[in-house]
This record gives structure tokens, C-alpha cells and sequence, in this order.
């Protein structure tokens, strides 16, 4: 009996002392908060599903939610409805929190990052995150940023290239009409424009293609070229799969010009400018009118004389007058 009783005052001891221990590590643990600023959410079973997160701006409060390459704002009672299950396979697998100290001091630090240049605030880089990890993850994550971005650019470019290719075969449609048209009272279709030049030389198919493409995308909200896209293949290849699908006559293989190519490409549009230098000012000579600039009417209008006269010289009166005067 009395060993029974020294065993439970032995027990009582214990559990006093790991009572008290708990006590004092609550205790501790009131001075130093933590805050959940994100929740990691699996959606699926054990084997299988997919990944996403939430995260909360330690300034705003606010919840956004962080799907793949798709970001939004998100109410907090969402967030904690699909954190605690129950609807369907979706829960949190992970919270993360953070000690108090470590937000202030982020808040702290976004404060100190700001300067004043020329009466205008700025905020300066901060590199503190970078300065605690390995150089080899430094390595790894920037290389996932360069490849993300690639995959944003590539996502905005695809959003739009229904556009391109409609507007690249419309115009594509126009041309052809004008270049065969034979009515002998219209003025010369190949005086419209570069494109339909490049249509009645006919031998030049491929190249027309590319120049219309790139028209295209010069007029498109982004106003990129074909000639910029050459450092971003992913985006070459993206649009000519595309294009290389067309049925015909608007399909072709290839967007980056061969030497030959840029030759052909080069070298007609000297032809077109020399050939069409009076239809070329005549269009000056009128956008300057309507904009009212006048000294650049006076100069169209004289320029148009000019390569007229030289012209009436050549022809009719068969006169040679020096090359460079075309010019």
C-alpha cells in the first residue's frame, strides 16, 4: 500500500512539473506572435492532384490566390473555406506563419528601400532575400523566372495571334484583288502600295508573305517586328505553326529570311522606291496638306516636280540626266 502511494505522489510530480514547463513555454510563446501568411492547398487524393496557394500581403491583409501563372485577389472566407475541406478533395496541406519581428522588419525595410530622386520617389531593389541562399538555388530560380517569363509572353502573344493571322490574310486577300485587277482606266494597282509591287513581280511569293506578316504585326497594339522576334523562338515557332497550318494560298514554313530572301526583299524595294518615287511625295505631299504641315507640302510638291520632270526628260525628249537626281 504504501509503495502504491509513493508511486502516485511520484506521477503527480511528473505531471506538475511537465504542467508547469508547458505553462512557462505558453507563456513565452505570448511574446512572440505569429501571423499565417500563407496556406498551400492540394486538391486531389494521395496520388494525384494539383497545387496551389494562397498568400496574404503583410501590408494590405488581403488574400490572393495563386494558380499557376493565374493571379487573383481572393475574400478571406474563401480562403479559409477551402483551407479547412470539406468540399469535394479540396484542403490545406501546409500553413506558413510568420514571427512578428521578421514581418516588421520586412515592413521596416520596404520603408528604407524608398528614395527621393529629383523630387520623385523611387524604390530601390532590395537583394536581402538573395544574400541568404546558396548561389546554386540563386542559379535555379532565376533560371525559372526567364523561363516563366518566356511562358507569360508566349500566353500574351497566343492571346492575340487570332488577330494576326486574320488581319495578315485579309490583307493578304486585298492585294491579290488589287494586282488583278485589269481594268486599263484604274491607275496601275503595283503604284498602290510596296506589297502590291511585290505581288505583280510575282516571283517573289514567299517574301510578300513575310513582308505582309510583319505589316501586320508593326500595326498590332504590341507594334513588334518579325526582325525582333528572331530572340524570342518560341515565339517564332508559335507563329509559324500557325501560319504553316493555313490552307492555301496564305500558308508558308518559315518567318526568318534567308540571306537570298533578304536580298529580294532589299533590293525590290529599291526598285519599288525608284520606280514610284512621284506616287510616293504625291502621298506626302497630302498627309502633310491634311496635317497642315506646310513646309513639308512645299518640299513633296517640289520633290514630285522634280522626279516629273526627269522622268518627261528620259522618256519624251530622251535626254539622260545623272542618276543621283533620283535620289
Amino acid at each position: 500500500m504504501l509503495l502504491l502511494k509513493q508511486k502516485y505522489f511520484f506521477d503527480w510530480i511528473i505531471i506538475y512539473i511537465i504542467k508547469e514547463e508547458i505553462s512557462r513555454l505558453c507563456a513565452e510563446l505570448n511574446h512572440n506572435k505569429y501571423h499565417l501568411v500563407a496556406i498551400l492547398i492540394h486538391d486531389g487524393v494521395a496520388g494525384s492532384g494539383h497545387y496551389y496557394s494562397f498568400n496574404r500581403n503583410l501590408e494590405t491583409q488581403a488574400w490572393k490566390r495563386f494558380n499557376d501563372i493565374h493571379v487573383a485577389d481572393e475574400n478571406e472566407e474563401n480562403v479559409f473555406k477551402e483551407a479547412v475541406g470539406g468540399n469535394g478533395n479540396v484542403s490545406a496541406y501546409c500553413l506558413v506563419y510568420l514571427s512578428d519581428h521578421i514581418i516588421q522588419d520586412e515592413l521596416n525595410s520596404k520603408v528604407n528601400a524608398m528614395e527621393i530622386q529629383d523630387n520623385k520617389i523611387i524604390e530601390i531593389e532590395r537583394k536581402h532575400y538573395l544574400d541568404i541562399l546558396p548561389m546554386d538555388l540563386v542559379a535555379e530560380v532565376e533560371a525559372d523566372n526567364i523561363v516563366f517569363h518566356e511562358e507569360i509572353e508566349e500566353y500574351k502573344f497566343n492571346s492575340y495571334l487570332k488577330s494576326i493571322i486574320d488581319t495578315y490574310k485579309t490583307r493578304f486577300d486585298r492585294i491579290t484583288q488589287a494586282v488583278e485587277n485589269k481594268d486599263k482606266k484604274a491607275v496601275p494597282s503595283y503604284l498602290n502600295s510596296f506589297g502590291c509591287y511585290l505581288k505583280n513581280v510575282g516571283s517573289v511569293e514567299e517574301v510578300l508573305k513575310w513582308y505582309i506578316v510583319d505589316t501586320t504585326l508593326q500595326d498590332s497594339p504590341k507594334k513588334v517586328k518579325l526582325h525582333d522576334l528572331k530572340n524570342s523562338p518560341r515565339l517564332i515557332k508559335l507563329l509559324e505553326d500557325r501560319l504553316s497550318s493555313l490552307a492555301k494560298p496564305y500558308g508558308f514554313k518559315h518567318l526568318v529570311l534567308s540571306n537570298s530572301e533578304e536580298g529580294l526583299l532589299t533590293s525590290n524595294l529599291k526598285d519599288f522606291t525608284q520606280e514610284h518615287m512621284v506616287v510616293i511625295y504625291c502621298q506626302f505631299y497630302i498627309i502633310s496638306m491634311l496635317e497642315e504641315r506646310w513646309k513639308d507640302a512645299c518640299y513633296a510638291a517640289w520633290m514630285a516636280s522634280k522626279v516629273l520632270d526627269i522622268i518627261f526628260d528620259l522618256i519624251v525628249i530622251g535626254r539622260k540626266r545623272p542618276q543621283e537626281l533620283l535620289y
